[in-house]
């Protein structure tokens, strides 16, 4: 089983696996987090290491804007990413599924772009029984209550 999460938007990806959400990536940062475009520094940035659909898709709108970045830290995980973003020591594009307790969409305030559409895909080789039940509720769950 391999929950992943797409950063094609989504009527372009291609693949198997079962659509669990579709979501909009967002800017997330700690609370405190301070940034201003107006003072010339690049902006702080949190990735995975590469290659990474969500990474790509931060690069590409912030680079199509016309705004400095850095990263400041690149992480193995999403956990390690969302640890950093906690911190305060940078902001990074996440789906909101994955992004840590604690920390808020922070797109607008800093003035950042839109980021695309991503799916979060659950891939899995068919299973039977009690295997089976568990992989749906695990798929019920993530979807929230009332989802197929």
């Amino acid at each position: 089983m391999l929950l992943r999460v797409e950063g094609a938007e989504p009527d372009d990806a291609q693949g198997s696996g079962t659509v669990l959400a579709v979501e909009r990536l967002g800017w997330y940062a700690a609370p405190g987090f301070g940034w201003a475009r107006e003072a010339g520094r690049p902006l702080p940035l949190a990735t995975l290491a590469g290659p990474c659909q969500v990474r790509s898709a931060a690069e590409i709108v912030l680079d199509a804007a016309c705004l400095p970045w850095r990263e400041v830290f690149v992480g193995g995980g999403v956990a390690a990413v969302g640890a950093a973003v906690a911190a305060g020591i940078a902001v990074a594009a996440l789906a909101p599924g994955t992004a840590p307790a604690g920390t808020v969409e922070s797109g607008q305030r800093l003035g950042l772009p839109e980021l695309p559409l991503t799916r979060v895909v659950l891939h899995a080789r068919a299973l039977r029984g009690a295997a089976a039940e568990a992989l749906r509720a695990l798929s019920a769950a993530y979807r929230g209550p009332g989802a197929p």
